[in-house]
């Protein structure tokens, strides 16, 4: 029976219940012991380098996602064809180091 049990309480989903229960309670125990915020003087008010800083709103742009992707699909090819050429399929890892650099350009022309 504790065979069973043992199955069933290592399987990856029940694992993860309980990580997500347990970070909960931890979650729920440190909001109970830190000390309550109140808004007192400048404490809510933008601070850098001992100068007060003017508020205003910031222009979302999304050029930082285009290099995030660019990066990303970098690591990735950088990954795959590693592990190809290791492993013996040297034309696949061509192929495919093709494959991200179509994907560079396409993603860095528009």
């Amino acid at each position: 029976m504790s065979d069973a049990i043992a199955e069933v309480v290592s399987t990856p989903l029940v694992v993860f219940m309980f990580a997500l229960v347990a970070g909960l309670i931890l979650y729920w125990l440190g909001g109970k012991m830190s000390p309550k915020f109140s808004a007192v003087g400048g404490k809510a008010k933008a601070y850098t380098g001992g100068e007060d800083v003017p508020g205003k709103k910031q222009q979302v742009t999304y050029q930082f996602f285009h290099l995030a992707l660019v990066f990303t699909v970098l690591h990735v090819t950088t990954l795959i064809v590693a592990t190809a050429f290791f492993s013996g399929a040297g034309v696949v890892a061509i192929m495919y180091l093709l494959i991200g650099a179509a994907a560079i350009v396409v993603v860095l022309a528009g």
